[in-house]
């Protein structure tokens, strides 16, 4: 199971009023109501993809190895805390404040708002897999 993100059932459909996140090709976000359009920046689709790495690793990233991650080549750890952290503002700025939170160690999407797809791919294949060893 994802760490941070739980499955919820949709009926095969989205849910209403969710943000909607697209890893799956060209990297995009469709506030509710609205359309894809594609995200902008490196540093905010790197921080996207982390976060979203994060729920399906099934040993979820420490906070050193985010911030290096999230910091990119730059060894100083204080440098890759401010680019996380501009990055989170970045983030928020367009899907809204409340689809990341910053309470635990690192970064991550809330759940109960956001969808996005490869989690929703990562969590059915999984479900299939638990089918599969169980003889369903």
């Amino acid at each position: 199971m994802p760490r941070n993100y739980e499955v919820r059932e949709r009926g095969g459909k989205e849910e209403e009023g969710s943000i909607r996140i697209s890893m799956l090709g060209t990297i995009r976000v469709a506030l509710p109501g609205e359309d894809f359009v594609p995200l902008r920046g490196v540093r905010i689709r790197t921080l996207l993809g982390l976060m979203v790495a994060d729920c399906i690793l099934s040993r979820p990233l420490s906070p050193e190895e985010f911030l290096r991650l999230a910091g990119g080549d730059d060894p100083d750890l204080e440098h890759a805390r401010k680019k996380k952290n501009m990055g989170v503002v970045r983030l928020r700025e367009i899907l809204g404040r409340e689809a990341i939170l910053t309470d635990e160690e690192t970064p991550r999407l809330h759940a109960d708002i956001v969808t996005v797809d490869l989690i929703r791919a990562n969590e059915l294949l999984s479900e299939v897999g638990g089918a599969i060893r169980e003889g369903r």
